[in-house]
């Protein structure tokens, strides 16, 4: 059996090491905002994906009652 698991890190987190050390020495002057956004981004997608689930639950829940 072989393991699928495909480890290492992600596009958004090695954009955020690469924001983070070039914060941390200087050669940009972002706001630190900036910095994490690449962390932000995932999460904000799992949220909006999230909310269209439930609002897709909740309007087909309520189409089911109205039958």
């Amino acid at each position: 059996m072989t393991d699928n698991k495909a480890g290492g890190l992600g596009f958004f987190t090695v954009l955020f090491l690469v924001f983070l050390v070039l914060k941390l020495i200087g050669e940009i002057t972002w706001a630190w905002w900036i910095v994490f956004l690449p962390l932000l981004i995932p999460l904000g997608l799992f949220i909006l994906v999230v909310l269209v689930i439930m609002i897709i639950a909740l309007i087909t829940g309520t189409n089911r009652r109205q039958n």
